[in-house]
C-alpha cells in the first residue's frame, strides 16, 4: 500500500464507503462502487471482514490492512504477552504494528523500527487510528537503528508521522531509550526479495542468530519469534542452553515458536500457550521412552484425547497428561484416560464409544448394516490414507459419525467415538 493509497483511504469519501459496504460481499462491493475508490474500499472490505476475529481492535478501528502485510501478521490474542511488561521496549520488526499494539499494553513506551517507509507510515497511521498511545514509530532498518543505538551518535530518530497529523504538537524526533531497554522483540522477516519462503533462521531478516550477542548487550530480554515449522531443539543449539522457548496454538493450530534470552533465563526451560486454554511451562528433559503395554486394556480407558499441537509440537504430551489415569502412546500422539478429563482440555476429548481390531470387510459390512455411508475418519500411526480407509470400508469421508483409525504395539485398531 504506498503513501498516495493510504491518503486516498484515509478520505470522508472512502472512509464512508467502507463504513457503508462492510457487511457486504467484497467481490459485490466493486461493482456497485465504481469509480476510482472501487478496488480499494473493495479489498478493504475483505480483510476487515477478516479482521474481525483475528484482529478486532483494527476491524473496530476500521484500519487500513494490505493483503499481504495482513496474512503475516500476528494474531491479537497470540501478540498478548502477558509474562512481559516493563518501562521500554523496542519492536525491531514493526511491519503491521499487530506485535507493538501487544507490547504497548504492557510497556509504558514501544519504540517500533520499520525498514520500508510506506509500511511505516501505514502503522503509524494504524495506531493514530487505534488510539494506542506509548508506540513511536521509526523509519530504519534493524541493523541501522542498532548500530546508531550502540553509538548513541544520532541524538534520535525522525519520527514517522501518521497521516494527517504531520504538523502536530509531538515531538518530531524519537529520543534513545535509555540502555539497556526492558525487551527487544524481534519478528523476523522469513519471505526473500522473490516472495520466497526462507526457512533457516540464520537467513530471515534480520539475522538475529548474528545479532543476539549485541541484542543482548543492549537490553535485559530478548524475544525472537519464529515460524511454527521451527523445531524446538534447533533452539538451543544455535542460542545455548540458557533459552526459554515457548509453543504457542491458537484454535487447535501451531501459531509461533518464540525464543527468550537474558536476565534470569540461566537453564533450558520449555513453555507451552494455547491460547483461550492455559500456559505452562517445563525444565528441558530428554525425552523418555514411550512404550504400549503388552496387553492393552481398553476396558480401562474410556476416553481418547487428541492433545493440542502446542504440547505435540514442544514434545511435551507426556509430561503434561502425567498424573494417574492417563496412558500417552508415543506411537501416535494419542492420550487415553480413565475418565473424562477436567477442564480446560489441553486438547480434544472424545468419549471412546467401542474399540476394535482394523478388519475392513468385517467393518464394511457392519457400516452397511448400520446405514452408515459417511464417516469422519481420524487417524495417527496408519498405514493407509484416508482415502484408502474411505474405499476399504466403502464410505465417504465427512459425516457426524468419528472413528480414530490408528496403531498400537503391532496391532491396528479402530476406536469409534463421539
Amino acid at each position: 500500500m504506498t503513501p498516495e493509497e493510504i491518503k486516498q483511504l484515509l478520505t470522508p469519501e472512502a472512509r464512508a464507503l467502507v463504513e457503508r459496504y462492510i457487511d457486504s460481499d467484497p467481490v459485490q462491493v466493486a461493482l456497485r462502487v465504481g469509480g476510482k475508490y472501487a478496488s480499494e474500499v473493495a479489498s478493504q472490505v475483505k480483510y476487515l471482514q477478516r479482521a474481525k476475529r483475528k484482529l478486532p481492535s483494527y476491524y473496530q478501528a476500521r484500519c487500513l490492512l494490505p493483503g499481504l502485510a495482513f496474512e503475516q501478521s500476528s494474531s491479537e490474542a497470540c501478540a498478548d504477552f502477558p509474562e512481559r511488561s516493563g518501562d521500554c521496549c523496542i519492536d525491531l520488526t514493526c511491519g503491521l504494528g499487530v506485535d507493538s499494539l501487544g507490547l504497548s499494553h504492557r510497556f509504558a513506551r514501544v519504540v517500533s523500527v520499520e525498514r520500508d517507509p510506506a509500511v511505516a507510515l501505514l502503522a503509524a497511521t494504524n495506531f493514530e487510528l487505534l488510539g494506542a498511545s506509548g508506540i513511536e514509530v521509526v523509519n530504519s532498518s534493524a541493523e541501522t537503528f542498532l548500530r546508531q543505538l550502540e553509538e548513541n551518535s544520532a541524538g534520535g530518530f525522525p519520527r514517522v508521522r501518521p497521516v494527517g497529523k504531520e504538523e502536530g504538537s509531538e515531538p518530531s524526533v524519537v529520543s534513545l531509550p535509555v540502555l539497556p531497554v526492558d525487551l527487544i522483540y524481534v519478528d523476523p522477516d522469513r519471505r526473500g526479495e522473490r516472495g520466497e519462503r526462507r526457512v533457516l533462521l540464520e537467513d530471515c531478516s534480520p539475522n538475529v542468530v548474528a545479532l543476539m550477542p549485541r541484542l543482548l548487550r543492549l537490553a535485559r530480554r530478548v524475544v525472537v519469534k519464529c515460524s511454527p515449522l521451527f523445531d524446538v531443539d534447533e533452539v538451543f543449539r544455535l542460542f545455548g542452553s540458557a533459552c526459554r522457548v515457548e509453543v504457542v496454538s491458537e484454535g487447535g493450530e501451531c501459531k509461533q515458536v518464540v525464543i527468550e534470552q537474558g536476565e534470569g533465563i540461566d537453564v533450558p526451560v520449555l513453555g507451552v500457550r494455547a491460547i483461550g486454554v492455559g500456559h505452562e511451562e517445563f525444565p528441558l528433559v530428554k525425552d523418555r521412552p514411550v512404550s504400549a503395554p503388552d496387553c492393552f486394556d481398553w476396558g480401562r480407558f474410556r476416553w481418547l484425547i487428541l492433545p493440542d499441537v502446542a504440547l505435540q509440537k514442544a514434545r511435551l504430551v507426556e509430561r503434561h497428561f502425567s498424573g494417574e489415569g492417563f496412558w500417552c502412546s508415543g506411537e501416535n500422539g494419542c492420550v487415553f484416560a480413565e475418565e473424562s478429563p477436567r477442564e480446560p482440555v489441553w486438547g480434544r476429548a472424545l468419549r471412546i464409544v467401542s474399540v476394535e481390531p482394523y478388519r475392513p470387510k468385517e467393518l464394511k459390512k457392519r457400516l452397511r448394516e448400520q446405514g452408515i455411508a459417511r464417516l469422519n475418519i481420524l487417524q495417527r500411526n496408519f498405514p493407509f490414507s484416508n482415502a484408502q480407509i474411505a474405499t476399504a470400508l466403502g464410505v465417504k469421508e465427512g459425516g457426524t459419525v468419528q472413528a480414530l483409525f490408528t496403531r498400537i504395539g503391532e496391532k491396528l485398531w479402530v476406536l469409534r467415538v463421539d
